[in-house]
């Protein structure tokens, strides 16, 4: 009680990691969402939950995957990393390492955020700013260089909802204002 509005109920998005959940929102026909691996991994989990998804034989559409990511724009590059090189790696010890401590990946999952080096870097690619960038982590620069980088891991990892973080690791909320400012009036529009 009270019974959803929507029937059967509303789109169950699920957070899956591992190579089980994403099996199992295939089979359950759920959306997915993906935030910690690098573009790399998330193209691989991706095309395995289509592929179980398609084997499954289920009706309608299929289910929409989504990504979330570090975003930051600014006038030039120079400045973009200027202002969020610093957040950036605040943001990574402010959210993986308490996630270490973490039951993350429980019952027998080997893909835990300690254990993931290849999806999640080690301690010292994930203490480089270039290494958050080269990887898809982070989509850092001017609005040029954001767009581009935008369509460049659409092409690779193919989701279909995309969602922009522009508030991480202490950024100043003038900065986390202006970036977002930008993206919709200078990024967005590219894609409509």
């Amino acid at each position: 009680m009270p019974q959803p509005y929507q029937k059967p109920h509303p789109p169950i998005w699920f957070a899956a990691h591992s190579p089980t959940s994403l099996e199992y929102a295939a089979r359950h026909n759920f959306h997915v969402s993906q935030n910690l691996d690098v573009d790399e991994v998330i193209a691989e989990k991706f095309e395995f939950y289509r592929s179980i998804w398609r084997a499954c034989g289920h009706a309608g559409p299929m289910p929409h995957t989504f990504l979330m990511r570090a975003v930051h724009v600014a006038e030039t590059d120079e400045t973009a990393r200027a202002e969020a090189e610093a957040p950036l790696m605040r943001s990574d010890r402010l959210g993986i390492v308490p996630l270490t401590r973490t039951r993350l990946g429980f019952k027998g999952n080997p893909d835990t955020v300690v254990r993931s080096a290849r999806a999640r870097g080690t301690p010292e690619q994930r203490a480089s700013y270039d290494w958050w960038v080269d990887s898809g982590l982070a989509l850092i620069g001017s609005p040029e260089t954001v767009r581009r980088q935008l369509e460049d891991q659409h092409k690779r990892l193919g989701y279909d909802v995309f969602c922009a973080n522009h508030r991480f690791g202490g950024m100043p909320l003038e900065q986390s204002f202006k970036s977002l400012k930008l993206f919709g009036e200078e990024v967005i529009p590219a894609f409509s």
